[in-house]
C-alpha cells in the first residue's frame, strides 16, 4: 500500500502535523507500507520526505513554491492522508486526490474548530472550500472523543469519523539520571517542586492562569518552554512574573526543548501542566505521563481519556483556584511513584506502533469500500 502524507510545513517549529508525520510514517513503514511525507518548506535529508519550498507565509503557514511534486505523488498513491486543515498543501492535495480518484483521509489535528485569530477568514474558508473537503474525505480522523464531539457539533457526519489517538515517544528507563544535571543548567534548586509546561507560548494556552496558580504556592517552581508565537503572550507573562514577584520561581525558555533536552526537562519535573483553552489531544501531556509524571489538564484537553485517573487531574479552564489545588495535590512523592507505575500502561496504549496498527485498519477499510 502506498500512502502519501501531506503536512502544512516541514519545519518542526510548526508543531503537531509534521512531528506526527515523522513518527507515524516511520511505524507504518515498519509495518510494510510505502509512505512518503510532503509539505511546504525546505527538504529534509531523508528519502521519505519532500519539501516543496516556500514563497512566503500567511500568518505562520508557509505557501509552497511548487505543487508539481505533490501532484505527481498523488496520482501514484493508494491513499492520501492529509494532516492539518486550511493550509495550502492539504487543501490542494484533497481537491487533487478527489479529482484523480484517489481516496483521501483528513486528520484536522485540532484545527477544524475556529480558535483565536482570523476567525472571520476561517469561517469563510469553512463555509466554502472547507465544507467541501470534509464531505469528500473518505474518513475524518479525530484524536480524542473531545475532538469527535467538536466535529459532530460542526456538522460532520459521525459515521465518517474515526477516533485514533496520537502516539508518544518511548524513551526507556535511564532518564532519571538527567534530573539533577538539567536543574543545575536551568538554575532550578534541586529540592523545589517543579511544574513543567511544554508547548507554544501563545494565547489560548492558559499560561497566565498557570502563573497565577504558581503565585499561590511558594513551594512550587515553574518552567515554561516552547517557541514564542510572537502574539504578545510572552510580554504578558513577563509582566505577570514581575507583578507577582516570581522572578526566582518561574523560568521561561523561548527556544523550546527538543530531543534529549525535552527528555531531561520531563525527568527533572514533578508535575506536568497543560491549562490550555483547547487541545484536541495534548501530546506533550501524554509524553509526560509516559515518563511517569502526574498531569494537570484543563477540561478542554482531549488526552485525559488516555491517562491514568489516579495521577491525572482535570480542571475547568480558567479556574485558578482549582489549578493551584490540583498542582499542590499532585506534588507528592507517593503520587509520583504511582504515576511511574502507570507509565508502562500509557506507553503500551500510545506507542506509535499501536497507533500505526489502528491506522492501517482505517486505510484497509477505506480501500475496501472504495
Amino acid at each position: 500500500m502506498r500512502v502519501l502524507f501531506t503536512v502544512p510545513s516541514t519545519s518542526k517549529e510548526f508543531g503537531g502535523p509534521f512531528t506526527k508525520a515523522i513518527a507515524l510514517s516511520g511505524s507504518l513503514r515498519s509495518a510494510g507500507l510505502d509512505v512518503e511525507v510532503i509539505g511546504a518548506g525546505p527538504s529534509i535529508a531523508n528519502e521519505h520526505f519532500v519539501g516543496l519550498g516556500a514563497v512566503g507565509r500567511f500568518h505562520a503557514t508557509p505557501i509552497p513554491k511548487s505543487i508539481r511534486p505533490l501532484m505527481t505523488r498523488i496520482r501514484s498513491a493508494d491513499v492520501v492522508h492529509v494532516l492539518g486543515y486550511r493550509d495550502p498543501v492539504g487543501t490542494v492535495a484533497s481537491l487533487s486526490a478527489k479529482r484523480a480518484g484517489v481516496s483521501f483521509i483528513l486528520e484536522p489535528c485540532g484545527m477544524h474548530r475556529r480558535r483565536l485569530r482570523s476567525r472571520t477568514l476561517k469561517g469563510l474558508f469553512d463555509r466554502g472550500v472547507g465544507a467541501r473537503l470534509v464531505s469528500m474525505a473518505a474518513r475524518i480522523v479525530a484524536t480524542s472523543n473531545l475532538e469527535r464531539t467538536e466535529l459532530i457539533e460542526a456538522g460532520v457526519d459521525p459515521a465518517h469519523i474515526e477516533v485514533r489517538p496520537n502516539g508518544i515517544e518511548i524513551v526507556g528507563s535511564s532518564w532519571e539520571e538527567k534530573r539533577e544535571p538539567f536543574r543545575r543548567r536551568q538554575g532550578i534548586p534541586s529540592r523545589v517542586a517543579l511544574v513543567l509546561f511544554l508547548g507554544r507560548i501563545a494565547r489560548g494556552k492558559g499560561l497566565e492562569f498557570l502563573l497565577k496558580a504558581v503565585s499561590k504556592d511558594p513551594g512550587i517552581h515553574a518552567l515554561i518552554a516552547g517557541p514564542d508565537s510572537r502574539d504578545g503572550t510572552l510580554a504578558t507573562l513577563r509582566q505577570q512574573i514581575s507583578a507577582f514577584r516570581l522572578e526566582d520561581r518561574v523560568s521561561i525558555n523561548v527556544s523550546g526543548l527538543w530531543g534529549e533536552d525535552k527528555i531531561s526537562a520531563l525527568a527533572a519535573s514533578d508535575v506536568f501542566c497543560l491549562p490550555s483553552a483547547g487541545e484536541s489531544f495534548g501530546t506533550a501531556a501524554a509524553e509526560a505521563a509516559g515518563m511517569g509524571l502526574p498531569v494537570v489538564l484543563s477540561d478542554r484537553c482531549g488526552v485525559s481519556e488516555y491517562l491514568p485517573p489516579e495521577t491525572t487531574r482535570v480542571v475547568r479552564f480558567e479556574d485558578v483556584e482549582g489549578l493551584a489545588a490540583s498542582l499542590a495535590q499532585l506534588v507528592n512523592p507517593e503520587i509520583r511513584a504511582t504515576a511511574l507505575q502507570r507509565s508502562r500502561q500509557v506507553q503500551e496504549t500510545l506507542s506509535w506502533d499501536a497507533v500505526a496498527k489502528a491506522q492501517v485498519e482505517i486505510y484497509q477499510d477505506v480501500l475496501r469500500k472504495t
